[in-house]
């Protein structure tokens, strides 16, 4: 019991750093936004410091979850075993009642270095189908994403020239469509300015010193 509670504790942490630098990942964004946009004269975001990486000590060997599987197995397997025992250890599993006719994804987003990286849940589903509409002139076929999230890397608009994609998705079991669309997700897009160049290298020249 104390290697399975060491376990838990150690995936745990591991969970909780991901979502720290996820929210980190988010501030970060923002504050370069903020100073490649603007609005002119706002104040600079202020910053933390990353997320401490504290993990439990000792750490655990890989397969967590395998390892508890057999774990659980062996206790069902034993010939005093009851469903009553099984309620106690929460070993016995909800009822799915999960209705695929009923299912709608939901998307979010974040920009990751000014590419849409769309948020979702997969649940009990097997991929998302997604679209967009990049132009105005109707949805087109995007990918068909079987695990979260997704990262949009088509070619952003000319610099300083924003935009206006738009995406929609549906979730997809067996090879088939099911559930009901999502509300469609408009997200604004900017093409990146490109370096200011230096005319003293597009003539050959040195700006070095004699």
């Amino acid at each position: 019991m104390s290697d399975i509670v060491a376990d838990a504790a150690q995936f745990a942490a591991y969970l909780n750093v991901i979502l720290s630098y996820r929210d980190y990942l988010q501030q970060l964004t923002a504050a370069k936004n903020t100073l490649r946009d603007g609005p002119l004269g706002s104040s600079p975001l202020v910053l933390g410091s990353p997320p401490n990486i504290t993990m439990p000590v000792p750490a655990v060997a890989a397969g967590i979850f395998i390892r508890i599987a057999k774990f659980v197995q062996r206790i069902k397997n034993y010939p005093t075993y009851l469903d009553a025992i099984g309620q106690d250890l929460g070993i016995i599993g909800s009822e799915d009642t999960t209705d695929p006719s009923a299912e709608k994804p939901v998307l979010t987003f974040l920009m990751q270095a000014g590419q849409p990286l769309l948020i979702w849940v997969k649940g009990a589903m097997d991929a998302l189908e997604i679209q967009v509409d990049r132009d105005g002139t109707g949805f087109v076929a995007l990918a068909i994403d079987t695990e979260p999230d997704y990262l949009d890397t088509a070619a952003l608009p000319a610099p300083g020239v924003s935009a206006v994609w738009k995406y929609r998705a549906i979730y997809r079991l067996h090879d088939e469509r099911v559930g009901s669309w999502n509300d469609v997700l408009a997200i604004p897009v900017l093409g990146i300015q490109a370096s200011r160049p230096n005319p003293e290298a597009a003539l050959g020249l040195s700006s070095a010193p004699p």
